[in-house]
């Protein structure tokens, strides 16, 4: 009678084992083939398979494959708005730059030499607000065309040096009036690489007005090539900055200080950050101690 008890739980310990060990190695396919679905893009139908004969497991698998179904609807609905949202924002920008063409076209053509000194530099303001008004205008515009997924950027060889010394001398009267203490390192021979020039000069534009809107007393600019990389640091000092609000920078319509009053979109850095990428680089954000804001652009060398 013992030999018999001893047999049959020796018998269900082997099959609790072997149970078990089936069940384990379904467990790590399922997390297999679930970190495979997540590598390969949820925009593809797979779903999880079930390979062992268990009411349990089955019910986890349709669970999940319910919930992958579930993601990738809600990823569809995303996508879909998000185009719709981008292409509100085209029409809009059009809709707006065609009269603002027309009132600016007016402007220029007032007689200033009729007015008294008060009528034109109240011209002039109007002028400068209209300015302003188009600059905004083709912030949102370019957000649009440049998030879309066929716009493709073409590519060259740029010399981001000279490109580099002539957008900071462009912005030279603005540092000037705000009193930035600046410190250039660039090289004064060519510096080559894989970019498109347009985009490049946008890019760097959009930094140097990050730098004029937010920096304090202090701006350094440095470009340095290290293993086929060629980074340009953007450091400036800030107040009251901390360090988890570098991770919003480039998000679109942030703005750090929504009551300066600055008329800034939210767009400058998003559309920096975008353009790089399409380059083929990478635009990062860094607080280094309290005060020093750091933006790194990389672009691939061409050598």
């Amino acid at each position: 009678m013992i030999y018999l008890v001893f047999g049959i739980i020796s018998v269900l310990a082997v099959y609790f084992f072997i149970r078990y060990k089936m069940l384990s190695r379904a467990l790590e396919r399922t997390d297999k083939e679930l970190k495979e679905i997540i590598v390969a893009g949820l925009e593809e139908n797979r779903i999880l398979k079930k390979d062992v004969s268990s009411k349990e497991l089955e019910n986890l698998l349709i669970t999940l494959n319910s919930l992958l179904g579930q993601i990738r609807s809600q990823r569809v609905l995303y996508q879909k708005r998000e185009k719709e949202f981008q292409q509100q924002i085209e029409n809009i920008s059009h809709d707006l730059r065609t009269p603002l063409t027309a009132v600016m076209g007016y402007l220029k053509i007032m007689d200033k030499d009729s007015l008294n000194q008060e009528d034109r530099d109240n011209l002039d303001v109007v002028i400068g607000k209209t300015m302003l008004l188009k600059r905004l205008i083709s912030q949102f515009y370019d957000f649009s065309r440049l998030t879309a997924d066929d716009y493709i950027l073409k590519t060259e060889s740029v010399d981001i040096a000279r490109l580099l010394r002539e957008t900071l001398m462009g912005f030279y009267t603005e540092l000037e009036e705000k009193e930035l203490l600046v410190n250039a390192v660039i090289p004064d021979h060519p510096v080559w690489v894989v970019g498109d020039r347009d985009g490049a000069e946008r890019v760097l534009v959009n930094l140097f007005q990050n730098v004029c809107r937010y920096g304090e007393t202090i701006f350094s600019v440095e470009l340095k090539a290290e293993n086929g990389q060629v980074k340009i640091s953007f450091i400036n000092d800030v107040s009251g900055m901390k360090k988890e609000e570098t991770e919003h920078m480039f998000q679109r319509f942030y703005v750090r200080e929504p009551s300066r009053g600055d008329n800034a979109t939210g767009l400058g850095l998003t559309i920096a950050q975008c353009l790089t990428e399409k380059m083929g680089g990478r635009l990062t954000a860094d607080l280094e101690g309290e005060k020093r804001l750091k933006i790194e652009l990389s672009l691939k060398e061409i050598k």
